[in-house]
């Protein structure tokens, strides 16, 4: 997972379809975090860029030491992954209205 501290990201889809902008404060690869899966996006930075990586398993020692951590982050990935899924619930309602 990538916190970005600086610069901007371009988000898109297999299909080279934008998806969004990651911006400074932001997070990014939070489902590969969680779950191990391949991503389901791509990022390329579009400007000069500093973030702070986060892996797994480092992630994993910190929450072995503190039980309250860990639910602070799961609880801040929990808002943030249902706020992405709540913006692409609208996309497809706007492209399926312009559809129908």
């Amino acid at each position: 997972m990538l916190i970005l501290l600086q610069g901007k990201f371009v988000a898109t889809a297999g299909l080279g379809t934008m998806l969004g902008y990651i911006l400074p404060g932001s997070t990014t690869g939070e489902m590969g975090l969680l779950t191990g899966s391949p991503r389901s996006a791509n990022v390329v930075a579009s400007a000069k860029n500093a973030g702070f990586v986060l892996r797994k398993q480092d992630l994993l020692r910190l929450f072995e030491q503190n039980e309250r951590l860990k639910m602070r982050v799961y609880e801040n990935l929990v808002i943030v992954l249902c706020g992405r899924l709540r913006d692409a619930n609208v996309k497809v309602d706007t492209q399926s209205a312009s559809v129908f």
